[in-house]
């Protein structure tokens, strides 16, 4: 393989981790820090799957995987 095709493919396998492997943020809503109800961990991802935003957004506890779901979409403060 070549130099471009090797640093492509490096930058697709980096770009999919990524994505599947999202970084925790901290989140707000309604003026407070969202912090898990089971936990306590204040560290979250965001919960993305398809038609979910009908009925909600999820955030994902980065601690214990517990998803918290809000009317409207929490802001991230990181």
């Amino acid at each position: 393989m070549g130099n471009t095709i090797k640093a492509l493919h490096r930058g697709i396998k980096a770009g999919i981790d990524a994505m599947q492997h999202p970084a925790p943020h901290h989140f707000q809503a309604a003026g407070k820090t969202i912090v898990c109800s089971h936990c306590g961990s204040d560290s979250f991802t965001s919960f993305g799957v398809v038609g979910l935003s009908l009925a909600g957004f999820g955030i994902q506890c980065s601690k214990c995987t517990r998803i918290e779901y809000f009317a409207s979409q929490p802001s991230q403060i990181d």
